[in-house]
């Protein structure tokens, strides 16, 4: 186990297990709710966004810490502060290995990516994701080697007990692409010329397409693998937001809202319905 989630155990052993519950949701939900109102031009919109994708990662483990932190440390990316980054990954990677996966946001954060490559980058990573499973993994192995090898076999042994275990991992795929395309085909279609002169939007474009890339690579070879995506996901919460600051009609405005709110709506009802049994720990210190 990581060192300090395991320390942190360590001190929280003497206590009651509401204590650790509640110390890990406030770790993984005040970081995140605080970067999101600094960052987001409509606050509570994104609140509502980010709780209806993933329940504001209120069940308890340890990578939402990581990811809290990440978040956290996005500041230090729009300061351009490489250091106090990689101290923040540092950070997460003590509470969860997969935080790793976040170093690369910081390069990713500022690249200037015209639509026409961005929609070849997306076609492109999705036929590999479809069409070269076995081709992909030989070459993450060939990049991480041995460790990288130990922790995929452990991953796919496992997939039946990972979030999203009810699909089969193409299931999962296809509806990873469709919802991630939705996420960013609209938004950048919409959005692309304010895109080109917003740099904070910029940089969420960016995330997206990392996420969007690892996302079909890793996610044939295994369910649990798709959860590396969890650290530039982050990004979705924040741009659906953006495009209410186009100009429109206030009449318009009250239409998209209410589409955006019903569609929210019905994906916050899949997760209660599909993984209420991670939220049980939750339900039991509230109602005790």
């Amino acid at each position: 186990m990581e060192p300090l989630f395991n320390l942190m155990n360590r001190i929280n052993s003497s206590f009651d297990y509401q204590v650790q519950i509640t110390e890990i949701a406030a770790l993984s939900i005040f970081p995140i709710a605080w970067r999101y109102e600094k960052m987001s031009p409509y606050p509570l919109l994104t609140l509502y966004i980010w709780f209806s994708l993933i329940f504001a990662h209120l069940f308890p483990v340890r990578q939402t810490i990581a990811i809290s932190i990440i978040v956290f440390s996005w500041k230090y990316i729009e300061q351009k502060c490489f250091k106090k980054y990689l101290v923040g990954v540092c950070l997460s990677i003590c509470f969860h290995y997969s935080a790793i996966i976040a170093l690369p946001l910081y390069f990713v954060w500022y690249r200037n990516i015209k639509i026409r490559w961005f929609i070849i980058i997306m076609i492109t990573s999705t036929l590999c994701g479809l069409l070269l499973e076995y081709t992909v993994k030989n070459l993450l192995y060939m990049i991480g080697g041995d460790f990288f090898n130990e922790k995929l076999t452990i991953y796919m042994e496992n997939s039946e007990n990972s979030f999203g275990a009810q699909y089969t991992p193409r299931q999962a795929l296809v509806r990873g692409i469709i919802n991630r395309s939705l996420f960013l085909i609209i938004p950048l279609l919409v959005l692309n010329k304010k895109r080109e002169l917003n740099t904070r939007l910029n940089a969420l474009f960016n995330l997206g397409l990392y996420s969007y890339v690892l996302f079909v690579l890793v996610t044939p070879l295994s369910i649990a693998l798709g959860r590396l995506t969890v650290f530039s996901d982050m990004f979705q919460a924040l741009l659906i937001p953006y495009i209410f600051t186009l100009k429109m009609k206030n009449s318009s405005r009250i239409i998209l809202l209410l589409i955006i709110g019903v569609y929210f709506l019905y994906r916050f009802t899949g997760v209660v319905n599909n993984y209420h049994d991670l939220y049980i720990p939750y339900k039991s210190f509230l109602m005790h």
